[in-house]
């Protein structure tokens, strides 16, 4: 019977490298390495990008939410406006209704704005018949504060008294200021004042010292000019030319 072979162990030469006697695997890891990075360095920049998206739609949303409460809580102030919180005495000062240059200032400065305001339509559809759009603005609509029409209607009826042209209801202009007539009319009864005027004859009743209980026009008028739609008078002039300019005219002479 044969015995084993023997197997001695013999040292490597000096002039021999270890890394022969393995397989290397460098090139097969750096590549992996290299594309492993890669990705997390896009991997990162696409969740960087992302943050940012999410952070800007989110500050513009809550900008938005700001802008829109903000402004719905300043729009409701406009109810404030209804109360009849200033004392008022009236001096019946024909100065200004005569045919004066004077008058012409007084009547052109209170009617300046027309009442007419550009306003969220969001807000005004919560609270009022919905309106024409803005030309400028498609997110707000256009009204006029009533006060200012019931203004007009006084303005024309003046003009009217101080025209050398005869009041009569075959007159075409007349069909306008009889209509102005019963719209004060209905203005006066609707807002009916309920001050009692006191006598000392019986015939008349005139002493108001206690004045007048009346809403604050100056805080109207302020309010106005907050949402007062600028370009009006100008679109009235470019759509509806001479009938404007007729109509804004400031002379009596009618």
């Amino acid at each position: 019977m044969s015995l084993p072979k023997k197997f001695t162990y013999e040292p490597l030469e000096s002039h021999d490298d270890a890394s022969d006697a393995l397989p290397s695997y460098q090139p097969i890891l750096e590549p992996y390495e290299s594309r492993r990075r890669w990705s997390s360095i896009v991997m990162i920049w696409f969740v960087i990008q992302a943050s940012n998206i999410i952070l800007l739609s989110g500050g513009y949303a809550l900008l938005q939410f700001t802008r829109s409460k903000s402004n719905g809580l300043d729009l409701d102030r406009y109810f404030e406006l209804a109360e009849y919180n200033t004392t008022k005495y009236f001096m019946g000062n024909t100065d200004l209704v005569a045919h004066s240059p004077v008058a012409e200032q007084f009547w052109d400065r209170i009617q300046d704005s027309g009442g007419v305001v550009s306003i969220d339509t969001v807000w005004a559809a919560q609270h009022f018949a919905p309106s024409k759009p803005s030309p400028q603005n498609p997110d707000e609509s256009i009204y006029q504060v009533d006060v200012f029409h019931t203004i007009h209607c006084l303005y024309r009826i003046r003009n009217r008294l101080l025209a050398n042209t005869s009041l009569q209801p075959e007159i075409d202009t007349d069909g306008h200021t009889l209509h102005c007539i019963d719209w004060i009319r209905e203005q006066v009864m609707c807002h009916s004042d309920i001050s009692l005027r006191a006598t000392d004859d019986f015939i008349t009743f005139g002493d108001l010292s206690h004045g007048h209980q009346c809403r604050d026009h100056d805080a109207l008028v302020n309010w106005i000019a907050k949402y007062q739609w600028e370009g009006h008078k100008d679109y009235l002039e470019m759509h509806h030319g001479t009938m404007f300019k007729h109509a804004m005219a400031a002379s009596p002479v009618l």
